[in-house]
């Protein structure tokens, strides 16, 4: 018997009404898959906004993501042993001694956003820790893609996260913050120890260290015995000092490295929580476990339709609202595998994400023709200053250097919406008019994510959970799983009347 192909069909329906708040990473449904199981998830998120006073002039965005974790990632979040955690071996045998790996738990905010029904024990509702580690594995990887370097979530984390923001200020321009040397060819150049004579447009004469001056006709001024002034009109007099020798092999060594680079990084990228170790193996012919990174099935991003509504009749007579729905549909397939996992959905809501006020990169500086040639040779990215990004920068910072992006990389693609700088921002009609939020001019681990307390200013209810999410799955699940036969009740009359013509023990025909 082959206790590893699929026996019968399992089916998990769940259709749940849930409320939350703009700017949170909201999962809505948890679907394991045991050993063994695959099979298909169709999912439906209907979502609906509570009504905006007025007409709101910037959209509102919708965001359905739904990762699978597999249970080496899970595992990982409880974090018994860094050096065993995610093993395929020794995971393979806590399952077959018996081991409950994933012990029951107090309900958490997390199982109740999935929908997840608790059983009461000894008076407790409970539930898998299952539910909570793997949420927090879903989110932290959804964080590493956004960010490698993004900050984690804790393995003790019970609740909800902020939401991430769709795209980064990085994102947006094809900017790095710090560009990495070896690309482009780069080659090191060394100086071998060496004595550089000093030479300097100012007189000096300080001690035994004195240094030769120099006019800028060439001409040596005269000496002042203790006068020691160098300012900063020092310079070294390289004429005939070497620098070594840079041969056509130092070159192709360094395009060679150029693409290798460029190969790393990709891997890094695709795989942002195990990159590294990958590549640091690969280099060495060897492999990283494999099914211990949770990955993307499915995801979509769009605007949320508008509908604007008219009173026609009583005290709002001829006043409008803006009203917020939409729907999404999709179907995810899941292979089947040896440990399972489980599927998380989560839904967001965001509003506008506006990089800036960023000045216009063309019209803010005076018109000179561009040197094509000079442009052409160019391959160095270019530091792009703050006062770059946004017009509202502190004084102090406007030279603070926020990432790094192609030449004329602020050029290629501009954006510039909202409200006319002629209007009064505070104003409350234009403020109702609004709802947006301004991104971070750079990246770092924790700005990839909105504020804990995004500001829900345009809807009448500040503080409400003003999204309402009807959302139903169903799965059909190919298991191994034995289902045993369908008992049957007990039938009375058999009792009673003897149907079946039974011999009575000690009768004989």
């Amino acid at each position: 018997m082959d206790y590893t192909q699929s026996r019968g069909v399992k089916t998990r329906y769940h259709n749940m009404l849930s409320r939350f708040r703009g700017g949170v990473l909201q999962p809505v449904c948890a679907v394991p898959f045991l050993q063994g199981e695959g099979g298909t998830v169709t999912q439906t998120a209907d979502l609906e906004l509570d009504p905006v006073a007025g007409r709101l002039m910037t959209e509102v965005r919708g965001h359905v993501v739904s990762v699978w974790v597999p249970m080496l990632a899970i595992d990982i979040q409880i974090a018994r042993d860094p050096e065993t955690d995610g093993n395929k071996e020794i995971f393979r045998t806590r399952l077959a001694r018996g081991d409950d790996i994933f012990r029951i738990e107090s309900v958490s905010e997390i199982s109740t956003h999935c929908g997840i029904i608790p059983m009461p024990i000894n008076g407790a509702n409970k539930v898998s820790s299952m539910v909570r580690h793997g949420h927090n594995a879903a989110v932290n990887y959804l964080r590493r893609m956004k960010y490698v370097d993004a900050v984690q979530v804790e393995p003790a984390n019970r609740k909800a996260t902020p939401a991430l923001f769709s795209s980064t200020a990085l994102q947006r321009l094809n900017g790095v913050l710090d560009p990495e040397d070896r690309i482009n060819g780069a080659v090191n150049l060394q100086l071998g120890t060496v004595k550089i004579p000093v030479k300097s447009l100012d007189t000096s004469n300080f001690g035994d260290n004195k240094a030769t001056p120099s006019l800028a006709d060439g001409e040596v001024p005269p000496l002042e015995d203790g006068f020691y002034n160098f300012g900063e009109k020092i310079f070294g007099d390289l004429d005939g000092i070497s620098a070594g020798s840079v041969s056509l092999t130092d070159f192709y060594r360094a395009e060679r490295i150029d693409e290798m680079t460029r190969y790393f990084r990709k891997i890094v990228d695709n795989n942002p929580q195990f990159g590294e170790e990958i590549v640091s193996r690969m280099v060495h012919g060897l492999e990283v476990e494999s099914h211990r990174q949770p990955m993307v099935v499915y995801e979509k991003e769009g605007s949320i339709q508008q509908f604007m509504r008219h009173a026609t009749d009583g005290a709002n007579l001829g006043k409008e609202q803006t009203e917020f729905s939409d729907v999404l549909s999709w179907t995810v397939p899941i292979p089947k595998s040896e440990f399972g996992g489980m599927l998380f959905t989560f839904v967001s809501v965001k509003p506008d994400e506006r990089l800036g006020p960023m000045p216009d990169p063309t019209l803010t500086r005076g018109y000179q023709a561009y040197n094509y040639a000079a442009d052409d040779l160019v391959e160095d990215p270019v530091p792009v200053m703050a006062r770059q990004l946004s017009m509202d920068v502190d004084p102090d910072d406007e030279a603070t250097v926020m990432m790094y992006v192609g030449n004329h990389g602020l050029e290629r693609s501009y954006e510039n919406y909202g409200l006319s700088l002629n209007l009064n921002a505070n104003d409350v009609a234009n403020k109702s008019a609004i709802w947006q939020v301004d991104l971070p001019l750079s990246v770092t681990p924790e700005t990839i994510l909105y504020p804990e307390e995004l500001d829900h200013y345009p809807f009448q209810d500040q503080e409400a959970d003003v999204v309402t999410c009807r959302f139903s799955s169903t799965a059909r699940i190919n298991s191994p799983v034995i289902f045993g036969p369908d008992p049957v009740e007990e039938l009375k009359i058999l009792d009673t009347q003897n149907l079946f013509d039974d011999v009575v023990e000690g009768e004989t025909e």
